[in-house]
């Protein structure tokens, strides 16, 4: 008898037979969603329809969040991966994952899907930008246009994981420029979700230039500290 194979699980590195993913199922059944969590931050909620306490007093600029799950595990090493070592086969499951939770959601689509903005510096270095490359499989399997025109990162920013909450408020400040948009209802796309800033200054910048409605699409959402 002959067996067929791909290769190996990006993960558990355990043979892939005649699958077209690069992950196996028992790595993808592990995959950390998040549970009860607030629509528009992520954190642990009593009631996921309903946003927590500290969002009722401070709303976030976005309508809605969709987090495919926990900055963990799994997810950790198919970003890192992707962003520092460039695994592009790690892009399949991760976009995959995120338009599953986008579906499952049920919230009204968009028009147009827009990738976080990398400054051209940090796109240079790297050789991509990696929620462009997510967000493609997503807005083909929703039949949902990308749109990038006239949105810029225009001011280098250090890597804002090494930055606490209130330094990367105050780096993002005035980040992003964005042209008049032709749509209302729009929708960011980025792998990581940990403070918001980045999220929360391109959303401000969208709709200053004629967006009714920004929702924000994550890969992973980083574990909140206790308060």
């Amino acid at each position: 008898m002959t067996i067929f194979y791909t290769g190996s699980c990006l993960l558990c590195l355990g043979v892939i037979s005649l699958i077209s993913s690069p992950v196996c199922d028992r790595c993808v059944a592990s995959w950390p969603h998040l549970r009860h969590s607030c629509p528009q931050c992520g954190d642990a909620s009593l009631q996921s329809d309903i946003p927590c306490g500290r969002c009722l007093s401070n709303p976030k600029p976005w309508h809605s969040l969709c987090c495919a799950g926990e900055y963990t595990g799994p997810t950790t090493w198919l970003i890192k991966g992707l962003k520092y070592h460039r695994q592009l086969a790690t892009v399949g499951p991760l976009a995959h994952q995120l338009c599953q939770t986008i579906v499952r959601g049920h919230q009204p689509l968009p028009e147009a899907i827009i990738p976080m903005p990398l400054h051209w510096r940090r796109r240079w270095q790297r050789g991509f930008n990696q929620s462009t490359l997510i967000a493609h499989p997503i807005g083909k399997c929703l039949h949902i246009p990308i749109y990038m025109k006239g949105i810029r990162r225009t001011q280098p920013t250090p890597p804002l994981e090494s930055l606490d909450r209130q330094s990367r408020q105050r780096v993002m400040g005035k980040a992003f420029t964005v042209d008049p948009l032709p749509f209302q209802h729009v929708a960011i796309v980025d792998d990581v979700l940990t403070t918001g800033a980045s999220a929360a200054a391109l959303t401000k910048a969208l709709l200053s230039a004629g967006a009714t409605r920004v929702d924000l699409w994550v890969v992973a959402k980083t574990p909140t500290p206790m308060r």
